[in-house]
């Protein structure tokens, strides 16, 4: 069971890294709300998997594994996770045809034409160095809360149920921070067809790779370090 956690985490985020390439391929379709449209279903089949991975945390920490037992599988989890997004990286072309194509389907789409907007400019991406930043911070919450609020209600284990409810006051955090700063930036930039929306949304993917592959295990270590 303790490989089952960072296998569904990994899945995770491996289909909400892929759903955020919805939008470009709504823009490519010349339908932009109808990508974000998409991504929002994917995130929503993300939610039933969050749903049996809670239970699963639950259990573990119900039957009070070793702390060490519970770093590993953070670990692992984060690793798995950084994994998915490099997959989803290099192969980001193939998932934004297949997800346009979809689009144009299921839409009844009769004629659409695919537009360019392929290109990355690096430094234009870097240029957005708040966003990034911003990112990094809501992604590393996201990422960790759950995992962290159930690690102390382990070390804590008479008061496991009321730690463990600490989780949604960081997600909920970091969910504020997304909703209401990162994606009305990133809706004005496609609902405007900005040249530069695309560089955009890959400023907030570089900052949720940096929240998740660095951030998150440099937290995971910290609490390594505490439980010796």
């Amino acid at each position: 069971m303790i490989y089952l956690v960072p296998i569904l985490f990994g899945i995770i985020h491996f289909i909400e890294f892929a759903s955020y390439l919805s939008r470009i391929a709504g823009l490519k379709v010349g339908y932009p709300m109808l990508g974000y449209s998409f991504q929002q279903m994917f995130f929503v089949g993300t939610r039933f998997l969050f749903i049996a991975l809670m239970p699963l945390i639950g259990y573990m920490v119900d039957k009070q594994i070793s702390t060490s037992s519970y770093i590993n599988m953070l670990f692992l989890s984060m690793l798995l996770a950084t994994i998915a997004y490099i997959f989803v990286f290099f192969l980001k072309d193939f998932f934004i045809l297949a997800i346009s194509k979809k689009i144009i389907r299921k839409s009844k789409i009769e004629k659409s034409k695919f537009e360019n907007y392929n290109n990355i400019d690096l430094k234009s991406i870097l240029r957005n160095k708040k966003n990034i930043f911003l990112s990094a911070i809501v992604f590393c919450c996201y990422s960790l809360g759950v995992f962290v609020a159930f690690y102390f209600a382990l070390i804590f284990h008479d008061y496991r149920t009321t730690i463990s409810q600490m989780s949604g006051v960081v997600n909920g955090l970091a969910t504020v921070l997304l909703t209401f700063i990162i994606e009305p930036k990133l809706a004005k930039s496609f609902d405007e067809k900005n040249v530069d929306c695309i560089n955009f949304l890959f400023s907030v993917l570089l900052g949720r790779f940096i929240g998740v592959a660095i951030l998150s295990p440099i937290v995971i270590l910290f609490l390594f370090i505490l439980s010796w």
